[in-house]
């Protein structure tokens, strides 16, 4: 009974031995293992970091050592090292490139996730217009536009690489917490402008250039990058259009067969290049739609848009084609120039929506207050637009956070400017745009702080107005309404009335940009409903049309426009 005993206890220890033996040879060899290939729970957060910055680029393969350290005394962690050891007791070996790949993949695409969301070097969450309003935020009817393109929205690109590094030496891990501190904001910016870059189709960068010199700067995710080189390709197509309108116009005062059938077959090919880049734009997106991380909603319904543009495109291609000259000369010209301005207005839709877009991804990353001052003005009015407006508006509540001060806009909506562009040309109706602008500026009795006048879009105008109460705006916007009203615009000869629907709203104490500009929208589409010349209230109820709104001795203009 006793040899069994002592030959049991013998084993036992023989078999702790052999344990502790190869536990402390595991040690050994896990202390002398390159940084690279120990895993990333162990790795300090400015090795990650600087993992992560080399591993987009095409010279380096191999991450930096931590600054005192080789690249070959890489620290390591007791709990990672025994469970390493139990691994291997149990036979399961880990492959050593595996560990490196999957660290130098794990790094840039959790810094896209961080450039994506937004978060400041605080790690505040900014105030941000949520996916619905990248694509679907453009009102339902854009009409026509008019402008021959803005420059809006964008960034200033200002990471020299001294303030990259430096920051990057800042980061650490907290001893007690063991979690790594939040790196700043331009760190998480580089990673995912390089990302971006790294996954464009090469035929964008030519056309990211001409966006770079606008002032936009880089663009640091794929969503932002279509959505540039979109907007800038649409506003091309939409002159190409207004070109082409002017021109067939011109042949149809002196019916010339020839050059109609020239004019019909330069719209047919713009039209197709136009189909041809949208066609890739959606291959791209649909090719990525998986890696597009929190803007993947965004990618999809702009990817949506374009398909039903596509269709409608197609299908204004199909009615010209069908047009018969020879035996309805009138009937043909009033519905191609028709078609045209179908063809012009879904091009300022989509621009609208391009734009919404691109203001949310901004607004989302916190970086409006970045933006190039150069990019605020209208290329049409010389007014702020759409984005110096969100600028302004940025400047204005972050100057009075407690929402003292009050804060009143109005928006006019000319009316039934798509008829007007078929009857005399979208050239000219350009010019009718800004004779109205000029109008409603030209009312503003003090500009100073947030009263200014706004491009927002298309046919549409706004009126900012501080330390101004609803009441006091409504009537600033009937005055301005009844002196549109009692304007004349002369088209060649002819006399023109042009009329304005209004809305106003007061901005309330939970308001941001995008429920304040929604409440306008609202009041404006119920302005519309009520007959067209009718100024709306919503004072945080909903809209109202203004009962008995007072008369003023308004007295008209008369505005002679060019005609096409």
């Amino acid at each position: 009974m006793l040899l069994p005993t002592v030959l049991i206890i013998a084993v036992n220890l023989a078999l702790g031995f052999v344990v502790a033996v190869g536990r402390e040879r595991m040690l050994s060899i896990r202390a002398t293992m390159p940084s690279e290939y120990v895993p990333a729970d162990d790795v300090p957060a400015k090795d990650v970091h600087a993992a992560s910055a080399n591993a987009n680029s095409p010279s380096e393969s191999e991450p930096p050592a931590a600054e005192g350290e080789s690249a070959s005394d890489g620290p390591t962690s007791s709990q990672n090292a025994d469970a390493d050891a139990d691994a291997d007791a149990e036979g399961l070996a880990t492959s050593p490139a595996l560990l490196s790949s999957s660290e130098a993949n794990a790094e840039p695409e959790a810094a896209s996730t961080a450039a994506d969301k937004g978060c400041d070097a605080a790690g505040e969450e900014p105030t941000s217009l949520p996916p619905d309003d990248a694509i679907e935020g453009a009102p339902a009817t854009a009409g026509c536009e008019n402008d021959m393109g803005s420059a809006d929205g964008g960034e200033e690109n200002a990471t020299p690489g001294d303030e990259a590094d430096g920051a990057s030496d800042d980061a650490s891990v907290d001893a007690e917490q063991g979690e790594p501190a939040q790196e700043p904001q331009t760190i998480a910016v580089e990673v995912a402008a390089e990302n971006a870059s790294a996954d464009l189709p090469a035929e964008w960068f030519d056309v990211l250039a001409d966006i770079e010199k606008e002032g936009y700067g880089k663009c640091q995710s794929f969503v932002e990058a279509s959505t540039q080189v979109l907007r800038l390709e649409v506003g091309r197509y939409r002159g190409e259009l207004v070109q082409l309108d002017g021109r067939i116009r011109a042949i149809f005062r002196s019916f010339d067969a020839a050059a109609l059938a020239v004019a019909l077959a330069d719209l047919e090919r713009v039209n197709a290049e136009w189909l041809e880049r949208q066609g890739e734009a959606v291959g791209h997106l649909a090719a990525r739609h998986d890696n597009l991380g929190d803007l993947q909603a965004t990618g999809q319904r702009l990817e949506d848009v374009l398909l039903d543009q596509t269709a409608q495109i197609e299908s204004s291609c199909t009615n010209v084609k069908q047009l018969d000259f020879a035996a309805d000369r009138d009937g043909s010209q009033r519905r191609l120039l028709g078609e045209v301005c179908r063809l012009v207005d879904m091009a300022h839709a989509l621009r609208d929506q391009l734009q919404e877009s691109m203001l949310a991804i901004i607004v989302g990353e916190n970086r409006v207050a970045t933006l190039d001052r150069r990019l605020h003005l209208d290329a049409l009015t010389g007014f702020v637009n759409r984005t110096g407006l969100e600028a302004t508006l940025f400047e204005w509540w972050r100057d009075d956070p407690n929402r003292i001060r009050q804060l009143s806009v109005t928006m006019f909506d000319v009316v039934r400017i798509g008829r007007f562009n078929e009857r005399y040309g979208v050239a000219t109706g350009d010019g009718l745009l800004e004779a109205v602008g000029k109008i409603i500026d030209g009312t503003l009795r003090k500009k100073r702080g947030c009263d200014l006048t706004v491009r927002y879009s298309g046919q549409r105008f706004i009126v900012s107005l501080g330390d101004t109460g609803p009441r006091n705006a409504t009537s600033a916007a009937e005055r301005i309404r009844q002196m549109i009203a009692a304007s004349t615009f002369e088209v060649g000869g002819e006399q023109v009335e042009v009329f304005v629907s209004c809305g106003v709203v007061e901005a309330l104490h939970a308001d941001d940009s995008r429920t304040m500009l929604r409440r306008l929208e609202s009041a404006v589409a119920a302005a519309k409903k009520l007959g067209r010349t009718v100024t709306c209230l919503d004072e945080g109820q909903g809209p109202a049309a203004i009962a008995d709104p007072p008369s003023y001795d308004a007295k008209g203009k008369i505005v002679r426009l060019e005609t096409a």
